[in-house]
Parts: structure tokens; C-alpha cells; sequence
């Protein structure tokens, strides 16, 4: 069966040119500087943008970027330890990953084997705090501890900087542990996307996690979300609210597009 869905003039894929405007992650930062990138669609060189090396890895910018690069408080927060996991290539949009990561409402049913807990399936409406490139949420639910038996609290807070860098602080209320996991993808062209996945940690110079630890858990939830989003026929994300429908758990994904739509020059309606 081969699915067919039309799309939109609002669809935001991996080789619109107004992406040249913004910051992308192209490389590893224990890496030499590279002189060239797959970027957009194209194989840009390196001088010919911005390239900067922040939170371990190296970022370019074709154009003069109209968004700051993301912030992550834990890079330069000494009991944090940053674990890199080796990067990998999606066969999906840079969109359409970040639209997941900031998705709530499928946790309890896509990781109910890595982190779920599949009782906890009610999702808050949540208010998103705006700014000028991006936003933030938070909310409390019940996931699979990290360091004892059963469900506990957690704390989740999101944000999100245009165009679709996702952090998120996952404080671990029963387990004193503290995760600010970071989603950074790069759009490699119009079916492939680059992910690279950063986890800061408080639970590892005590010894209670390891490294290779990390790196196995981000692969394992990684690869749930990665078999879904591959499934998708359209490799773009609208960001025109009337063309998808949307629910009340959709209030950070819903504000992802109107970010995108606002800095990308796109008027969508407010509702």
C-alpha cells in the first residue's frame, strides 16, 4: 500500500532556503574543524558561512543567523558530566524530530519499553512561556525510576530554539538524579537528518551511571521514536495550523510551528 498526502504550501522540509538563516550542528566537536558540510540539500563550504564550536560540537550558519545558538546551564555546571552518543543518520525531516521530541502525548505508548510508565497516560494541558526565538514548558508525570524499582516523579522541563534544537531537563524527584538531554539534528537533505544527542548527567561522577550507560538508554529510546517517525510518508512538516488537527496536548508542538512560521515569515492563524 503506498501512501499519498498532498502537500501544503506551508510545508517546512529539509531544503527550504530560509534554514540558511539559522545555526545547524554539523559535526562532532572532538573532531577537526570541518572545511565543508551536507547542509540543505547542498555541500556548502565552510567558509563560505559561520562556524563555531559550542556545547561540543560545531555549528554552521550559511547566512547571518536570525536566532541564537541554544544554551544548555549544565555544560558549565561542574557535577554534570556531558555524554555524547555517536551520531546517526534519520531517514525523516529535522522538523518532524523535533515535533517528536517535544511531543508529550505518545510517551506512555511508543516508550512504555525503555521509560514509560503506561498507567501515567493523562497529558495536562500545558502553557508554553514564549520568547523571542523559541519557548519553554513543564509539567510532572510518573516514568520508570532510574535507580530503584517501579514509577516515581518526574520533572520535565522542554525548551525549544528556532529552528530545532529541543533540550529538556528531566529532574528525577525520587532518585535525586537530574538528565537535561539535548536533541541538536542537522537537515542533511530532503530524506535525511543528522542526529546528535547530548546528555548531561549529575548521576555519573557518583558512580550511580556510567557513560556507556547513557549512550545504550539514549539508543534504545532513540530508536523507538526513529521506527516511528521512518514510517512517514511526508518527510515536512506543515506549519498552517488548519492543515493538521490539533489537541490539548499539542500546546508545545503547536508553538513550535508558530515560532518557525513567525521567524520564518509564514502568517499562520493564531488558532
Amino acid at each position: 500500500m503506498e501512501w499519498r498526502v498532498e502537500r501544503p504550501e506551508s510545508a517546512l522540509d529539509n531544503v527550504d532556503a530560509r534554514l540558511r538563516r539559522f545555526w545547524h550542528p554539523v559535526a562532532p566537536g572532538d573532531e577537526p574543524a570541518p572545511t565543508s558540510v551536507e547542509l540543505l540539500g547542498d555541500t556548502l563550504p565552510a567558509a563560505s558561512g559561520s562556524l563555531v564550536s559550542h556545547l561540543g560540537l560545531w555549528w554552521f550558519a550559511p547566512e547571518d543567523p536570525v536566532a541564537p545558538l541554544p544554551q544548555v546551564p549544565e555544560h558549565t555546571d561542574a557535577t554534570f558530566v556531558a555524554v555524547h552518543s555517536p551520531p546517526e543518520v534519520w531517514s525523516t525531516s529535522a522538523a518532524q524530530m523535533a515535533d517528536n521530541f517535544l511531543d508529550i502525548g505518545h510517551i506512555p505508548w511508543l516508550h512504555r519499553d525503555s521509560f514509560a510508565d503506561p498507567d501515567d497516560d493523562t497529558v495536562p494541558r500545558l502553557s508554553t512561556e514564549k520568547g523571542e526565538h523559541g519557548f519553554t514548558a513543564s509539567y510532572r508525570h510518573r516514568t520508570q525510576r532510574l535507580h530503584g524499582e517501579g514509577s516515581g516523579r518526574r520533572r520535565m522541563t522542554l525548551w525549544f530554539t528556532a529552528p530545532f534544537a529541543v533540550m529538556m531537563r528531566l529532574e528525577y524527584l525520587d532518585d535525586d538524579a537530574v538528565i537535561t538531554a539535548a536533541f541538536f539534528v542537522q537537515p542533511i537533505d530532503a530524506q535525511r537528518t543528522r542526529l546528535f544527542a547530548v546528555n548531561w548527567r549529575n548521576d555519573i561522577l557518583d558512580g550511580r551511571c556510567t557513560p556507556a550507560e547513557t549512550i545504550a538508554f539514549q539508543q534504545q529510546v532513540g530508536t523507538e521514536d526513529r521506527l516511528m517517525l521512518e514510517q512517514l510518508p511526508a518527510k515536512w512538516v506543515p506549519l498552517d495550523l488548519r492543515v493538521e488537527v490539533h489537541t490539548k496536548a499539542d500546546a508545545t508542538t503547536v508553538e513550535m510551528r508558530r515560532t518557525l512560521a513567525r521567524l520564518l515569515g509564514d502568517a499562520v492563524p493564531a488558532s
